[in-house]
């Protein structure tokens, strides 16, 4: 009896620790998005769907997976061409 209520601590334990992590790779995740957001900004082309705090505060609740929209959204094949070619002028 007393080896399932050690178990059970210890699975508990490593709950934290997994939640722990989990926070602090949001907070990793959404500082970068804002970082990005930041460089749009500073180039003058708005985030796409929604402003860029909202991406930030999304990506801080959704993680990875908020955090593969954005990408899929502003920086794939995918995304619309705003941004400058080498060689090119970017008109706004």
């Amino acid at each position: 009896m007393n080896i399932l209520a050690s178990l059970s601590q210890t699975l508990n334990n490593f709950d934290i620790v997994i939640l722990l992590l989990t926070a602090i790779l949001h907070v990793i995740f959404a500082s970068g998005v804002a970082k990005d957001v930041a460089n749009f900004n500073h180039l003058g082309i708005p985030t796409q769907f929604i402003p860029g705090y909202a991406w930030v505060l999304a990506t801080l609740i959704g993680g990875i997976l908020v955090l593969a929209v954005y990408w899929l959204m502003h920086h794939s094949s995918l995304a619309r061409d705003t941004f400058p070619r080498k060689g090119q002028r970017h008109e706004y």
